[in-house]
């Protein structure tokens, strides 16, 4: 009985590691990349800017004041701004469409008015930190806090 129980435990734990080492990665978006680090390992990009510059493709001027910068993903971008005194996290898609935007609160408005961070994007979770110290975790595809 002894032997059995330990074999069957040996094969529990082994069973629970392969499952563990090949459950999907849940992937993270952050300011500058991966590690912070700048460093962005797609290719393709350009090795040398045109002199009169790139063209425009989209612009939106409906975040607000704030000094953040936005994160992107596979499939969207996300950032923060400030309109009438309340923080607002804004999602797009790649073609710079609105998905959607909610509120997360009061946010800073003494000097450099507006929000001062990137979001952080972790598997299905926006999480967001106002300038008044508070944290707010959003879904990620419907914005619902």
């Amino acid at each position: 009985m002894n032997r059995l129980f330990r074999t069957l435990t040996a094969a529990v734990v082994l069973l629970m590691a392969l499952v563990a080492c090949n459950a999907p990665k849940n992937e993270v978006f952050e300011w500058r990349g991966a590690d912070r680090a700048g460093i962005y390992p797609d290719e393709g990009f350009l090795k040398e800017w045109p002199e009169e510059g790139l063209p425009l493709v989209w612009e939106f001027s409906e975040l607000g004041q704030g000094y953040g910068s936005p994160v992107f993903t596979r499939d969207g971008m996300y950032i923060m701004g400030e309109a009438d005194s309340l923080g607002i996290l804004f999602a797009f898609d790649l073609e710079g469409k609105l998905l959607w935007k909610s509120d997360y609160g009061k946010e800073w408005m003494k000097n450099y008015k507006g929000p001062r961070c990137a979001p952080t994007i972790a598997g299905d979770q926006v999480y967001v930190m106002s300038g008044m110290g508070m944290i707010t975790c959003f879904n990620r595809h419907t914005g619902e806090k």
